[in-house]
C-alpha cells in the first residue's frame, strides 16, 4: 500500500487568504479553513489518514492533472459542499463516477438542493456543532474504511450500464424493517445497566486522556517558564509554545471526539432511564426489582459529578496559556468545547438524581411496613 492509498483528498470552497479583510473571498477562505482545520484534519488524523486539500498541490481555481489523478485514485475523498461551489460540484461529480469512497460534509442551510438528499454530514457553525461534526466525520470515515461504503444511486446506475458490479445501496448497513414489540421493564433495566457500565468506561477513558494532556502541559509550561526566567525572547517562547501545541493536538482531538461520543451515548440511553423511572413510580411494586439498578445509577451520578469537577479544573488551567499562540488557541478551543459538551450532557442525567433518591425512600418505607 503506497502513501496515496492512505490519503484523504479534500475538495471544497477555498476563497482567497490574501483578499481584503471582510470581502466575500476572504470570508469564504476563513469559513473554509475553519472546516478544514477544526473538522476534517482532526478526524482524518484520528483515523490514520493524511488529508490533502486541492490548493496544497496547485494554484487556486485550477483543475489540473494532479487534481484529476487524486479524484480518481485517492483512497478517500472528503467533499465540503457548503455553498454549492461550482468547482466543488464538478469535482464531486467526477469522484462519484469512480464508485470509490466519498464522504460529504456541509453547513446546515447552506447545502445545494440537488445533492441535499445524498448522505451528508450536516453541521452548525457553533463550538458544539464543530465538535459534533468532527465526531460524526471520524465515525463515518471509520465505518467507510471498514465496510467499503455505499455508492450513491447515480453511481450504481452508471456502473450497471457498463456491466460492472458495485455494492447494492445499503448492503453494508441493512435495516430490519420487521416490527418489534415495545421493550418490557426488564429489557429497559438491563439496557440501562449496561449503558451505565459503558458510560463509566467512557469517563475513565476521558480521564486517562486528560491525565495525558496534563503531563504534557505541565512539562511544556515548565519549559516556557524556564525560558522566561532566562530572559528569553518572544521568538524562543513562540517556538516552544508551538511545539507544545503540536504535542497536545493529538490527545486534545481524542478528548474532543471522546466527549462527543460520551454525550451522544448519554442522549441515546437517557430516554430509557427516564422510562424506567416512570414505570417504577407508576408501579411501586417494581421498586424492589430495580434496587440494584437504582444503586448503580446513583453511584454513576456521584462519580460523574466528581469527574466533571476534576475536568472543569483541568480546563481552567488552559485559560491563560491557551491564548499564547494561534495553535494553542485551537487546542484550547477543542478541549473547552469537549468539556462544555460533557457538562451540558451530564446536566440532563443529573436531573434524575432527586427521582432516584425519592424512589429509594419508597423502597425503604416498603421494607419497614
Amino acid at each position: 500500500m503506497d502513501g496515496r492509498e492512505l490519503e484523504a483528498f479534500v475538495i471544497g470552497p477555498i476563497g482567497d487568504k490574501d483578499a481584503e479583510s471582510g470581502s466575500p473571498a476572504r470570508i469564504a477562505y476563513e469559513r473554509a479553513i475553519e472546516v478544514l482545520e477544526e473538522i476534517i484534519e482532526p478526524a482524518c488524523k484520528f483515523c490514520g489518514l493524511q488529508s490533502v486539500r486541492a490548493d496544497q498541490i496547485s494554484r487556486t481555481g485550477e483543475i489540473n492533472d494532479q487534481i484529476f489523478r487524486r479524484l480518481r485514485d485517492a483512497y478517500l475523498v472528503i467533499a465540503d459542499v457548503s455553498g454549492a461551489n461550482p468547482n466543488v460540484m464538478y469535482e464531486l461529480g467526477l469522484r462519484h463516477s469512480t464508485g470509490k469512497l466519498t464522504v460529504q460534509i456541509g453547513e446546515r442551510d447552506h447545502l445545494p438542493f440537488d445533492i441535499s438528499a445524498i448522505r451528508t454530514i450536516r453541521f452548525k457553525r457553533t463550538p458544539n456543532g464543530i465538535v459534533e461534526a468532527r465526531r460524526q466525520l471520524g465515525s463515518s470515515i471509520s465505518t467507510a474504511l471498514s465496510s467499503g461504503g455505499d455508492p450513491v444511486a447515480a453511481t450504481r446506475i452508471w456502473f450497471e450500464s457498463r456491466g460492472e458490479l458495485v455494492p447494492e445501496e445499503g448492503e453494508t448497513a441493512r435495516i430490519d424493517d420487521e416490527e418489534t414489540d415495545e421493550p418490557g421493564f426488564l429489557e429497559i433495566q438491563a439496557e440501562s445497566e449496561i449503558a451505565i457500565v459503558e458510560l463509566t468506561q467512557s469517563l475513565e477513558v476521558l480521564s486517562t486522556i486528560t491525565e495525558e494532556i496534563g503531563v504534557i502541559f505541565t512539562k511544556g509550561t515548565a519549559q516556557v517558564r524556564l525560558i522566561e526566567s532566562r530572559a528569553g525572547g518572544a521568538v524562543d517562547r513562540l517556538a516552544l509554545a508551538d511545539q507544545l501545541a503540536g504535542e497536545l493536538e493529538g490527545p486534545a482531538t481524542r478528548f474532543g471526539i471522546g466527549s462527543a461520543e460520551y454525550a451522544r451515548h448519554l442522549d441515546r440511553v437517557l430516554p430509557g432511564m427516564i422510562s424506567l423511572m416512570d414505570q417504577i413510580e407508576a408501579e411501586p411494586l417494581l421498586v424492589n426489582d430495580a434496587a440494584g439498578f437504582l444503586e448503580s445509577a446513583l453511584g454513576f451520578l456521584v462519580s460523574t459529578r466528581e469527574a466533571l469537577d476534576s475536568t472543569k479544573k483541568f480546563g481552567e488551567s488552559f485559560q491563560g496559556t491557551g491564548a499564547m499562540t494561534r495553535k494553542m488557541k485551537r487546542v484550547a478551543k477543542t478541549i473547552n468545547s469537549g468539556i462544555n459538551l460533557m457538562i451540558d450532557s451530564s446536566n440532563k442525567i443529573f436531573n434524575l438524581e432527586d427521582r432516584i433518591i425519592s424512589i429509594q425512600s419508597i423502597q425503604k418505607e416498603s421494607k419497614n411496613v
